[in-house]
């Protein structure tokens, strides 16, 4: 029987590694392996941000920002200069139009929209107007709401005698082409 001899090795502790951990300007690498990073790198950074050049900070919490409706979805989004306030304006489903101002929600009651249809804004000097399929027009002022009458259709009108020559005109290095209508004298 063959006797072996072992050799205990001595013990050599790990050597200390120092890293300095105040600047990631290389930021975020899930690429490589642990041992390929650089010391500006880091492999996981759970709920952490790099702002600038390379400073970890704590990622912010989230919240909901606006509140417009509980019930169905948002048909209209805007964001107005009324005054010198900055105010969020949101149609929803419910039909009603609210504001965000500062960190406050209001109701701006005055008119309604039908749910399901989408809504669009504008603004125009400090006025908002508020526009959606078969509904008149609205403007919003800051404080309320004015809804404009329906202009009906013009009954009893006629034309005589009116003649139209037309031609089509083609705009070089456009490709398009103009209709030009001249009216003809009888």
């Amino acid at each position: 029987m063959a006797v072996t001899q072992i050799r205990k090795r001595k013990f050599k502790p790990a050597k200390t590694l120092r890293v300095s951990w105040d600047s990631f300007r290389k930021q975020l690498n899930t690429l490589l392996r642990d041992s390929e990073l650089s010391e500006e790198q880091a492999k996981e950074m759970t709920n952490l941000i790099v702002e600038g050049k390379g400073i970890v900070t704590q990622r912010p919490g989230t919240s909901n920002y606006y509140l417009a409706s509980e019930n169905g979805k948002i048909r209209g989004l805007f964001g107005a200069k009324v005054g010198d306030t900055s105010e969020l304006l949101a149609v929803s489903d419910d039909g009603w139009l609210t504001k965000k101002s500062s960190s406050s929600y209001e109701r701006i009651n005055g008119s309604s929209w039908v749910s399901g249809e989408k809504v669009r804004m504008v603004q125009l000097q400090n006025k908002v107007y508020i526009v959606q399929k078969n509904r008149p027009l609205v403007r919003y002022d800051g404080t309320t709401l004015l809804s404009y009458t329906t202009v009906t259709s013009p009954t009893s009108l006629t034309a005589t005698n009116l003649t139209y020559l037309g031609y089509l005109e083609a705009l070089p290095g456009v490709g398009e082409w103009l209709l030009r209508l001249t009216q003809v004298q009888p």
